[in-house]
This record gives structure tokens, sequence and C-alpha cells, in this order.
């Protein structure tokens, strides 16, 4: 997509001060993804908080228009509480909202920039305990904390991206970027050494809000048995998880003693609300 810059001599400059900005920090996004530390959440990152939640707030009306929230208010609060519980385990906090989405079809689970989560009621509907729940969200809270949504729309469509940023544009050039970004948002692939980052802080995560990481085990090893049967899951084509990762997935557990008796791994309630 080309667009074109506007009319005068101070919107160019500002336009194309705006895309030398993410240029750059596109360029350093790519330095910090190639020599990762054990979790990139400690790699410097070139956006600020605000702008980081300020592109997914954005994305979050455009989200909202596509697939509706559930009106179930309970359903809701329960989803938001345990979110809530893994959130609190963050190093980075952002304002995490954990959504669901009124998608009874669709087995999937996303995150946008800023701590903006989302399950739908699809994926919901196939989750056996409170543990695997927890997975499947702190799963997508590793993603925000590694930004790895945000590393993709500047990999993948920057132009958009500074118009998001920077207001670059009239209306109409806005909501275009919008709706390409949101497209990409609905669309994204992580790669294997992506999912495989999020699964172990998600564990270590799980661990310190209580929950039993075994959950998360449990989520992958149903979701590969289903789609080996021909069931299109669509977190497995978004988050690809083979058995190789779920073994070191396994070992990373009882090698770092993440398991322990009192952790949670059902709840009442959670067959209560969901069944």
């Amino acid at each position: 997509m080309e667009i074109k810059p506007p009319r005068g001599l101070m919107p160019k400059l500002s336009y194309w001060v705006g895309v030398g900005v993410v240029f750059a920090l596109w360029l350093t996004c790519l330095s910090a993804k190639a020599y990762p530390n054990q979790f990139s959440q400690n790699v410097a990152f070139p956006f600020t908080e605000q702008q980081t939640i300020s592109v997914g707030a954005q994305l979050d009306a455009f989200v909202r228009q596509r697939t509706p929230a559930s009106s179930v208010e309970a359903l809701q609060d329960y989803v938001s509480e345990v979110g809530k519980k893994i959130a609190a385990q963050s190093p980075q906090q952002y304002p995490f909202t954990y959504t669901v989405l009124a998608n009874t079809h669709t087995a999937e689970a996303f995150s946008g920039p800023g701590g903006f989560i989302y399950i739908t009621t699809g994926l919901l509907n196939m989750l056996e305990n409170e543990s695997q729940l927890a997975a499947v969200l702190v799963h997508e809270t590793a993603h925000v904390i590694d930004h790895d949504a945000i590393h993709q729309m500047m990999v993948e469509d920057a132009t958009d991206l500074n118009v998001v940023l920077f207001k670059n544009g009239g209306d109409t050039t806005l909501s275009s970027a919008l709706t390409h970004l949101g497209d990409l948002l609905l669309g994204q692939q992580f790669n294997a050494d992506e999912e495989q980052e999020a699964n172990l802080l998600g564990v270590q995560m799980m661990a310190s809000a209580g929950y039993n990481p075994k959950g998360m085990v449990q989520v992958l090893d149903k979701f590969n048995a289903l789609a080996s049967q021909g069931v299109n899951i669509a977190f497995l084509q978004s988050h690809p998880a083979s058995q190789a990762s779920v073994k070191i997935l396994q070992e990373y557990i009882q090698r770092n003693h993440l398991e322990q008796p009192a952790q949670v791994l059902d709840s009442q309630r959670f067959h209560e609300v969901i069944y």
C-alpha cells in the first residue's frame, strides 16, 4: 500500500520525520529480536509505554467492531479475574484487559500491543479446567511482555504503524492504516522461538500466580491431539506448538520445580461459568 505524504511543507516534514523514526525503531527492533536473552522483555524496547498502549487501544476498537465482546457479564468478570492474577506477575505493568469475544465458531486467543488480550467463546468451550484457562491467558500476556505483536507490525507494516503512532494524514488515512494493522493483528502468526519464549515465561508466571503450570502442557497436548484428528483449531495455526516444544516445556517445568502441590488446577467456579 502506498500512502502519499500530506500537502504543505510542515505536514510533509512531520510525515517524513515520523517515517524516519519508525524506520530507525524498526532496525533497533530487528537487532533486539536477533539477539534475545532468555526472555526478550529484558531487551530494550523502542516505544514508550503510552505509545504502545495508544496503538493497542485504537486496535481494540477495531477488534470489537469485527467481533463483539460476549454479553455474558459473569463470563467476562470471571475471565478478567483470572487474567488479573496473571497480570500481577508481569514485570511490565500495562493496564492489562482480558476480553471474551462472542465467537463460538473459532477457537482462538490473541493479544494486541499494550496489554489488550482476547479469547473467543469457541476456545473457552474447549478448556477443561481453570489452570488451562490461566495457561491461555498467560501465554498471550507473555506475548505482550515480549512485544511480539508490535514487533510484527514494525516488520510487516511500518508505514501504517507510523500513521497510527504519529497521526500523520487525515481521518481516511488513519482509518485505512488501522484497518491494515487490525487485519494483521487478527491474522498474526508467531514463529517457534516466539512461541517457546511465551510458553516458558508463561509457566513461570503461572507458578508465581499459584496456578499449576501443568495446565499449559494439558492445553497444548489436547489441541495437538484434536488437530491430528482433523479438527480446525485457529489457536494452533497462529501459535504453533510441536510435540518437541511441548517436551521442552515439560522438562523446563520439572527442572525448575515449578509444579507444587498447593497450586490451583481447577475450581468449581470454572465449571459454573464456562459450562
